[in-house]
């Protein structure tokens, strides 16, 4: 034993004379008990952590947990049964949140552990260990999740933060204005000219629906918002699965005119109404004006130069983990403010207005 710790009190001696810094900062940053709300500390202990993996160093973290109570780990739930899949969008949406609340939780000396919906359902279950052994000290919800759930995950920790989810209230929430997205979109669209509005998208349904995520809802409230304000005609084209818009061929053929632009609910659905489009010889920007009112990674790369709202949902995940930070600090119950976030606009280059017709190549 003794030699152990030996081996351990040398590699954090060896540690702190290469990071410039005390013995008991070490220990401090690599127990996650460091303040790391400044520049120069957080630097600090990035650097702290990044020499203790090339020397192999890592504390103990079951006898950690014992001797200061915590347990350093957050779960992510996500909804992994059917009707999750519904929306390609969502899963993706989850990847890039997690990504975003990766880098702000490790800084602080968090580890993340995904949990499933069996988990919540059964956390007395045999194979659910997350919460029947306390395995973690909070818990961050992704994305939409079934009503009669609800109550189950709020039983199972008081430090839950819910994360562009269907559930909105005054404290432990992060979600984007979706129909200021919506608003926004047919704004913009309306500034630049054009006569006629369109929707492209999925039925605007209840949007406590289990299946659905309240963005469906409330993208096309913002847009009828703006058209009904303006005057302004908005033709309605839904199909519950972007690949159903093949089936609306004929109807792109004559509402398509320079005049119209197009307020679509995702990428998915622009890529899809643009393959649509271009097998009828239309193109945005010059035959029609062409806005999404979603944004991705994806499409940063893919589609950058899709008009449409940005969204950083990385950066909705760093707030997802400073939120919980936050949480873990406060008395049980108080909870932190909720946050509805505004993004800017992205202009693109598939809506310039319907004087782009003039410019379309021949």
């Amino acid at each position: 034993m003794m030699r152990s710790s030996t081996i351990s009190l040398s590699k954090l001696e060896l540690i702190a004379k290469e990071a410039g810094v005390s013995v008991r900062t070490v220990y401090r940053v690599l127990r996650g008990d460091n303040k790391e709300n400044w520049t120069s500390a957080s630097k600090r202990g990035q650097l702290i952590r990044k020499i203790s993996r090339r020397l192999e160093y890592s504390p103990d973290a079951s006898a950690r947990s014992l001797r200061t109570g915590k347990k350093m780990q957050i779960a992510v739930l996500v909804r992994n049964t059917e009707g999750g899949e519904r929306r390609d969008d969502y899963f993706l949406d989850g990847f890039e949140i997690v990504l975003g609340m990766v880098g702000v939780l490790e800084l602080a000396g968090y580890s993340l552990t995904f949990a499933t919906l069996g988990d919540v359902t059964n956390p007395q279950d045999a194979h659910s260990r997350i919460f029947r052994e306390h395995l973690v000290e909070g818990l961050i919800v992704i994305s939409q999740m079934p009503p009669d759930l609800l109550d189950s995950i709020d039983r199972l920790t008081p430090n839950c933060v819910w994360v562009h989810s269907n559930v909105w209230r005054p404290q432990n929430c992060i979600r984007r204005d979706e129909v200021h997205a919506g608003e926004e979109t047919a704004r913009v669209l309306l500034n630049q000219g054009y006569k006629k509005l369109a929707w492209v998208g999925p039925p605007a349904i209840n949007p406590k629906d289990p299946d659905r995520h309240h963005s469906e809802a409330q993208r096309l409230q913002g847009v009828r918002s703006i058209a009904a304000k303006n005057n302004i005609e908005l033709i309605e084209i839904i199909a519950d699965d972007p690949g159903q818009m093949l089936d609306h061929h004929a109807l792109f053929s004559d509402l398509l005119r320079p005049e119209v632009g197009v307020v679509v609910y995702s990428a998915h659905y622009a890529s899809w109404l643009t393959q649509c489009t271009q097998s009828l010889g239309r193109i945005a920007p010059y035959d029609f004006g062409l806005v999404c009112c979603d944004d991705s990674l994806a499409i940063k790369h893919r589609w950058p130069g899709l008009s449409r709202m940005g969204f950083s949902l990385i950066h909705m995940g760093r707030q997802a983990g400073a939120m919980m930070l936050k949480n873990l600090k406060q008395k049980e119950g108080k909870g932190i403010p909720s946050v509805m976030i505004r993004d800017p606009w992205v202009p693109g280059n598939t809506a310039w207005g319907p004087q782009a017709a003039a410019y379309r190549p021949t």
